[in-house]
């Protein structure tokens, strides 16, 4: 079985190194990317083949991060707070039209989501 190649976006915050620390000890995950601020996500995503983006940004710049990872062809993993009903909802109708699957977990451990999500 092939390794989930994982990039952590927001990888400098607290909650971004902690799954960092997370993906980096799991024997099923294949960390590919740490970015942040300033980085070209799109571009990285393309560059690593990165298969899930979990994204702690912050909810200025949350909706635009996680459509350019959908668009990319990623799963997002989102667990920034601070989202709109209707902006779950477009993303939900973006993940649709690329028949990607994600997870939406704001003020939650992302590791009890992949673990429930993947078990």
């Amino acid at each position: 079985m092939s390794l989930i190649r994982v990039l952590i976006n927001g990888s400098k915050g607290r909650m971004g190194q902690e799954s960092v620390k997370a993906v980096s000890a799991d024997p099923e995950l294949d960390l590919v990317a740490q970015t942040d601020l300033g980085d070209n996500l799109p571009e990285i995503i393309d560059q690593t083949k990165a298969q899930v983006v979990v994204d702690f940004t912050t909810a200025a710049v949350a909706m635009e991060t996680s459509a350019d990872i959908i668009q990319a062809g990623a799963r997002p993993v989102i667990g920034t707070s601070g989202l709109l009903p209707e902006q779950v909802a477009e993303l939900k109708n973006l993940c649709k039209k690329q028949k990607l699957g994600g997870v939406i977990a704001p003020n939650f451990a992302i590791g009890a989501v992949l673990m429930m999500k993947y078990s």
